[in-house]
């Protein structure tokens, strides 16, 4: 694995669909991935999205997939109600037989499980401030870095 994308899914409705302030939200989100220049989403076919079972982050994971032009979109309920330890088994599972990784998950994962994976993996303790609606922590693991990615239509609520 190359990259690792930790992202908190986009603003939703009272029937647990996206908005359309979420849609915008991932939309800027899908344009930060691809504007990065030390990634290569989109160069490599061997990329995957897993995403929680909730409707409105199934829909975050789907929009992601569909313009980056990933094909394979896995639910796993731990991206819900799990642990950043069986987060971990997750990634450490496809860790070898990806390029990238995507998880579209909730606030309480998605910049708890990139301080825990940095501390994992690299030893090194860190301090993430929480991600918003539709905004993401993005991992080259060749630099060992993480970088921000946010939406101009962003918000923590």
């Amino acid at each position: 694995m190359k990259y690792l994308i930790v992202a908190r899914h986009g603003d939703f409705n009272t029937s647990l669909n996206l908005s359309e302030l979420g849609k915008e939200q991932i939309s800027e989100l899908t344009g930060a991935i691809l504007k990065r220049s030390d990634n290569e989403w989109g160069r490599s076919g061997n990329n995957i999205i897993f995403s929680s079972n909730v409707p409105y982050v199934r829909e975050s994971a789907d929009l992601l997939a569909s313009v980056l032009g990933i094909v394979e979109v896995e639910e796993s309920k731990i991206l819900a109600d799990g642990t950043v330890e069986g987060i971990h088994e997750l990634v450490s599972d496809y860790r070898e037989r990806v390029d990238g990784l995507i998880l579209v998950t909730h606030v309480e994962f998605a910049s708890s499980y990139p301080e825990y994976f940095t501390e994992i993996e690299f030893g090194e303790k860190i301090y993430l401030p929480d991600a918003g609606k539709g905004e993401a922590y993005s991992l080259n693991l060749h630099r060992r870095k993480w970088s921000f990615l946010s939406s101009s239509k962003s918000n923590f609520l």
